[in-house]
């Protein structure tokens, strides 16, 4: 990742440098929708999508302690990652380098906790 972010926007941008992600947003546990930068095509579905993923990743958690998630879907994945208080979602392509983009992501998580005050 590029130089340090300053704003959690500016975090998730830097995570489309990364060959195969096409965006990212910030989900409080409550479902709000703190921060966002995905493509136009997805920027829209963004708001209803928090607003279900806290109770798609309790049903999941099935009442444990999970660091992460990765949800498939026909063409693409949607990886989930704890924060304090929120998560991260990252949607990518199939081909996305999946070792890269976790290494990747531990270290975003830990300057979005930063960032990001739900």
């Amino acid at each position: 990742m590029g130089a340090h972010a300053t704003q959690p926007v500016e975090l998730l941008d830097q995570l489309r440098d990364l060959p195969g992600v096409l965006g990212a947003f910030v989900v409080s546990n409550e479902g709000a929708l703190l921060a966002q930068a995905l493509p136009p095509e997805h920027a829209g579905r963004a708001s209803t999508a928090a607003q279900r993923l806290p109770l798609l990743v309790d049903a999941l958690a099935q009442g444990h302690k999970v660091q992460s998630f990765s949800l498939r879907f026909a063409e693409h994945r949607l990886y989930l990652q704890s924060l304090e208080g929120a998560f991260l979602a990252v949607l990518t392509e199939l081909t996305c380098d999946t070792i890269l983009l976790k290494m990747t992501l531990n270290i975003a998580g830990r300057r979005l906790a930063c960032l990001v005050q739900p």
